[in-house]
């Protein structure tokens, strides 16, 4: 986590997260066509990493930020009905997320708050089964999907407790 000083232009955070993980007997929703089912697969392993920035105006009127998240679950079975996928990403798996907004900040009594807020969320497109079995231009996958919401939280109260209200269409 990177937090640097207030400046001239604003507060600026910054984080960077790695992770690596090494997973028996993993517990995987798998598909066949139509039918959903949960798997055992012996043996997996993540790999990855988390970011995101966050800038704040002079004052405190304004945020913008944004976050990224490139994760990659692969099948390490070598044994089991699974060991010919060996080295396949996980189905059913996003591999690539993001999302950015901003929000204003009105203060226009003591404990009276209105933050306007505007936020998008992305997912990358995956495949729905194994990445290895079959013809890639016939595969089953997820598309990519963005979707936007906008909004307003109103937060007032006292000294002994605090209420909010928020509405948001998607």
């Amino acid at each position: 986590v990177l937090d640097l000083m207030r400046t001239p232009i604003g507060d600026l955070h910054y984080e960077l997260t790695g992770f690596v993980r090494d997973t028996h007997n993993q517990i995987v929703m798998l598909n066949s066509d139509r039918v959903f089912k949960y798997e055992n697969v012996y043996d997996s392993s993540s790999l990855g990493f988390e970011t995101a920035l966050r800038w704040t105006s002079p004052g405190r009127y304004l945020t913008l930020d944004g976050s990224m998240t490139l994760q990659d679950f692969r099948n390490r079975a070598e044994q089991g009905q699974f060991a010919a996928f060996n080295g396949d990403r996980l189905p059913n798996k996003p591999w690539l997320l993001g999302s950015w907004g901003a929000r204003a900040h009105f203060e226009y009594q003591r404990r009276h708050r209105l933050e306007p807020f505007y936020i998008a969320r992305a997912v990358g497109s995956f495949f729905r089964g194994w990445e290895s079995r079959g013809d890639v231009a016939l595969k089953q996958r997820i598309p990519a999907q963005l979707s936007h919401g906008l909004g307003v939280s109103y937060m007032f109260g006292s000294q002994v407790i605090d209420y909010s209200v928020t509405f948001e269409a998607q």
